[in-house]
């Protein structure tokens, strides 16, 4: 049992509701209680050796860590990254020499304080997903068709990984995943599915962290994004130069935020440790904008 698939769950309640319960606009009552049983039952047989032990409640509290704040030690690139870091700059602008409450930056996860802004917590996460979640309902309930259902399921991953509360930067694996088979369907598709892959693999290089790892996940990701520029195809001259431009310069973005640590250990003798990693997330956190807004 993995609760990250929770993310695609509103897109598989919804699709399967919508395709296989309601037949031209009414209720079927019999297959809606076969879904909602088969449902039912398979978490039924997942928690009930929790239940009969008497851990259910501990197996909740572990799936679900609120306590443990609205960020992970390294920032997911999602809106609270943002969020997050416009409380910084406040900060910065407007009481320098005050303490800060707003202790994220430092690679702790805890409770996330902010000095400026309005804390978040679950329920706001929660709010805002669920409000970003309402398009796909309502195109599912229009068109409802299969071959639509990768997108559908890789938009509702990217809303539950965007706005979610304490997500892990690993979650956007899965949408990238989801939406792979869509590249080839529209331009605007293509695009998309070339910044998840540039934002994907930027979001993770933190976690590698060794010195001699560098080559290897630089060279990797380079290949990546140039095998992808030389085998998608789009329609005409002008949408190729406009994939190499997103190729070139995620390129660059790549290799930029690599020379960051370098840069803040040599110049800076290393006064902010968590420079780089903030740096990826809020550069991961702006391509997921993006994607968000074009998807």
């Amino acid at each position: 049992l993995k609760h990250i698939f929770l993310y695609a769950a509103f897109c598989y309640f919804f699709f399967l509701a919508r395709k296989y319960c309601f037949k031209k606009g009414k209720l079927s009552l019999w297959t809606f209680l076969l879904l909602a049983g088969a449902t039912i039952g398979i978490f039924a047989l997942s928690f009930l050796p929790f239940i009969l032990s008497g851990q259910l409640a501990a197996v909740f509290k572990r799936m679900f860590p609120f306590q443990r704040g609205l960020l992970h030690y390294y920032w997911a690139g999602n809106a609270w990254a943002l969020y997050t870091l416009l409380d910084k700059v406040l900060k910065f602008l407007l009481a320098p020499n005050l303490p800060s409450s707003n202790q994220s930056a430092l690679g702790i996860t805890r409770e996330t304080v902010f000095d400026f802004l309005p804390n978040i917590s679950p329920g706001i996460a929660t709010f805002f997903t669920l409000l970003a979640l309402v398009p796909m309902v309502l195109k599912i309930w229009k068109l409802p068709k299969r071959s639509y259902f990768c997108y559908y399921l890789s938009y509702s991953i990217l809303c539950s990984f965007f706005f979610g509360y304490h997500v892990h930067e690993k979650a956007f694996l899965m949408c990238v995943v989801a939406y792979a088979s869509q590249y080839m369907n529209s331009r605007i598709s293509c695009y998309i599915n070339l910044l998840m892959r540039i934002s994907c693999a930027l979001s993770v290089f933190p976690l590698m962290i060794r010195f001699n790892e560098s080559p290897i996940k630089y060279c990797l990701f380079i290949l990546d994004v140039l095998a992808y520029y030389w085998t998608a195809f789009p329609e005409n001259e002008e949408d190729r130069k406009k994939l190499g431009i997103i190729s070139f310069s995620g390129i660059l973005l790549g290799v930029g935020l690599g020379l960051v640590y370098p840069f803040n250990v040599i110049f800076l003798k290393n006064r902010f440790p968590f420079l780089q990693e903030m740096l990826f997330s809020v550069v991961c956190a702006l391509l997921n904008l993006a994607i968000f807004i074009s998807m």
